[in-house]
């Protein structure tokens, strides 16, 4: 799991579930960290803790179990395919580049990220 995930320097996700508003870097991202929309959310400080994490190539173990657990058995995950997509672009690159914004809890298996695998 030593390689940087690109989705965390590029994107943001907005998610509006039951309990309020989840901002982070991406729809697989489960961390439970509820935050106010304020006006400037790319620079909130769970967001900018997890990319100095991931700058060393690290990934949060608890909000990126989803990936974690996809690579550790041989699968494709979001954060392999947004690498992919994203291949030209220097880790060391930051700024919004993606944004999601997710209102209900349906997936139709076709972003360019995740895909039908």
């Amino acid at each position: 799991m030593n390689k940087p995930c690109k989705d965390i320097h590029s994107n943001l996700a907005i998610i509006l579930n039951r309990d309020g508003l989840l901002i982070g870097p991406c729809c697989w991202y489960n961390d439970n960290k509820l935050a106010q929309a304020g006006n400037d959310i790319w620079n909130m400080p769970h967001l900018t803790d997890l990319r100095e994490l991931n700058k060393s190539g690290n990934l949060d173990s608890k909000g990126c179990e989803q990936c974690i657990y996809m690579e550790t058995h041989g699968s494709t995950s979001r954060r392999t395919g947004i690498n992919e997509y994203y291949k030209n672009l220097e880790p060391s690159t930051s700024g919004p580049r993606g944004l999601e914004i997710k209102i209900d809890y349906t997936c139709n298996i076709a972003c360019v990220y995740c895909g039908p695998y």
